[in-house]
């Protein structure tokens, strides 16, 4: 529960507390709330929250039913009651502390994972060429091809990164440079034709993370990685 449907569960309790020292359990107590999330929870057959509990025992005793009406429509005693929270905001002295919510709590340590996940990523020797086009830790998915996240990472089929973890020769087939992802997809005389059919005349103006969001130009990348691949597999 966010610390703004906590208040509003608040409310609604200390309303019924109010109620119930009238000392008159058939009195008809009526609450409204422009709260659709709580009175969901008030709703629900399982409690997650304390204070959704202490609702549901408190009304228990009272003959009381609970309302829904729509926010910011002019309905005066909802309007009424916005203006007295907002007025509350101000004030000097906290009334009641209502803790810190869980959802907050998973936000800040989230939200560090994250900014150390960052500081981790920033500071790495490794995984550099990567860096140079993902310099920000993000949690949404970037790409999911195969053979596009080898040109992403700079591993798998090149040369470059066989040669550095397998032993295995690191130059290119075409003997003018050593195979990396840059020299396959800028450079390599092998794949010209690749290039001319796929890619844009500029694309030597462009970036890698341009041409992986290209279309056209992007099938143009699996096509060279197909073909190292077949190469890595033959040597």
């Amino acid at each position: 529960m966010t610390l703004l449907y906590t208040a509003e569960a608040y409310a609604i309790k200390i309303a019924l507390l109010e109620a119930q020292s009238l000392n008159d359990s058939t009195l008809p107590v009526h609450i409204f709330s422009d709260s659709m999330s709580v009175l969901k929870f008030l709703e629900a057959v399982n409690d997650r929250f304390q204070l959704i509990t202490d609702i549901k025992t408190i009304s228990e005793n009272l003959n009381c039913s609970f309302h829904w009406v729509k926010a910011h429509v002019g309905t005066h005693s909802n309007e009424r009651a916005d203006i007295h929270a907002k007025e509350a905001a101000y004030k000097e002295d906290v009334d009641v502390s209502l803790g810190t919510p869980r959802s907050l709590i998973n936000l800040k340590i989230g939200n560090q994972i994250l900014n150390s996940w960052q500081f981790r990523w920033v500071n790495s020797r490794q995984s550099r060429f990567t860096f140079g086009l993902f310099p920000d830790i993000d949690l949404k998915r970037c790409f999911g091809d195969f053979f596009i996240n080898q040109i992403l990472t700079g591993h798998g089929c090149f040369p470059a990164h066989q040669g550095r973890f397998f032993g295995k020769g690191s130059n290119c087939m075409c003997h003018t440079d050593e195979g990396t992802v840059s020299h396959y997809i800028y450079g390599c005389p092998l794949y010209e034709d690749i290039r001319r059919s796929y890619f844009p005349v500029n694309f030597a103006f462009l970036g890698i993370l341009d041409l992986v969001q290209s279309g056209h130009s992007r099938k143009g990348l699996i096509e060279i990685v197909k073909c190292v691949l077949q190469v890595s597999l033959e040597c």
